[in-house]
């Protein structure tokens, strides 16, 4: 709680307002047309960090806020400046992390889609060519491809914070907090 005030908004959402609001007010300005279903996704959070010896390292250097404007700028650049909502830096926990919020819009036709068992040829074709209009798409911005790529780019752009990238196609699997702090502590019994 001492710590809560070392906090800080990058990207205030319009005036101040509350994150969700800011989510609202982007869709309604892109100029979906469509109906947006109750299930959508509306948002993408991305969370910037790194180990906390690293971390503690780029803010004892006082590089925190330089850092923090580039992974802003990294996001704002591969999902648009607009769909980039806020920005959160939390300096109140163990290790400081940023919190990124990102609308996934995208200004591209929809994939055809095929039916299954039905050949191409009897699938029933539009002869009216469509608009490309904005559309909320999560699934076509958080591909796997777009994931493997932006781990590399965004590790280029770390490179000069002494960060590294982590092993591409690594089998190592995400283990619970829970679990590690477990793993962590039995490890430190074994020690003393």
């Amino acid at each position: 709680p001492d710590s809560t005030c070392l906090n800080k908004d990058y990207l205030l959402p319009n005036g101040g307002q509350s994150r969700t609001k800011a989510i609202e007010d982007r869709i309604k300005e892109a100029g979906i047309t469509r109906k947006i279903k109750a299930d959508a996704v509306k948002c993408l959070t991305i969370i910037c960090t790194s180990d906390h010896e690293k971390m503690m390292e780029i803010e004892k250097a006082g590089r925190i806020d330089e850092w923090a404007k580039d992974c802003i700028s990294f996001c704002q650049k591969e999902f648009g400046e607009a769909n980039v909502v806020s920005a959160a830096l939390h300096m109140d926990e163990t290790t400081p992390h940023l919190h990124i919020s990102v609308v996934p819009i995208v200004n591209s036709q929809a994939k055809k889609r095929t039916v299954k068992g039905e050949a191409e040829d009897k699938i029933k074709r539009r002869y009216k060519k469509q608009e490309i209009k904005a559309r909320l798409c999560a699934k076509e911005v958080f591909t796997p491809s777009n994931s493997v790529r932006w781990q590399t780019e965004f590790a280029k752009l770390m490179d000069k914070y002494g960060m590294i990238r982590g092993i591409e196609g690594s089998s190592q699997q995400r283990i619970e907090p829970a679990k590690h702090n477990l793993e962590e502590a039995r490890k430190q019994k074994e020690i003393a």
